[in-house]
């Protein structure tokens, strides 16, 4: 069971702090729900049932500091997949940003990252929905390891384009 004041990684939603675990009824039915809120997003606020085995699945802990250290050290060479059909290409990113494991985040990054330098180097761009995903991808391993490592963001970000570099 998670507690009051953790900061979690749930979903698409990024990191999260546990603000309060409390009785809500909504659509008349009263449940136990973790309050969580956003901390990129000050007014928003995220209810998640206690007892839904499926959305608390989203729930994760954060990365320690050698684990993001790790990742980070281990970017440039995680193994990249290419998906052709553009839908199940798509799919399985979702399924990787929505899974929390960070080790398939990175390699969604890593590897629309290396399609987005391909298709630059012939004078095109990646399709807006992959652009999106790699954003998004970026947007969560950025805002991790900033929190967990007290790093500043833009710093991170030099990071970032330096493994891009390594690709």
């Amino acid at each position: 069971m998670w507690k009051k004041q953790e900061t979690v990684l749930y979903a698409n939603n990024g990191l999260c702090l546990i603000e309060d675990v409390r009785q809500e009824s909504f659509s008349g039915e009263s449940r136990t729900y973790y309050v969580l809120a956003p901390l990129n997003d000050s007014k928003s606020r995220v209810y998640v049932p206690t007892d839904n085995e499926i959305v608390l699945k989203k729930m994760h802990k954060l990365l320690s500091e050698e684990q993001a250290v790790e990742l980070i050290k281990a970017l440039p060479s995680l193994e990249t997949e290419w998906i052709s059909h553009d839908k199940m290409r798509q799919d399985f990113f979702k399924k990787a940003l929505e899974s929390g494991d960070r080790r398939a985040i990175g390699a969604a990054y890593r590897t629309l990252t290396l399609k987005k330098k391909e298709l630059e180097g012939r004078g095109k761009k990646l399709r807006a929905a992959d652009e999106a995903i790699l954003s998004n991808a970026q947007k969560m391993l950025l805002e991790e390891f900033s929190f967990v490592l007290g790093e500043d963001p833009e710093k991170l970000i030099l990071l970032f384009k330096e493994s891009e570099q390594n690709c």
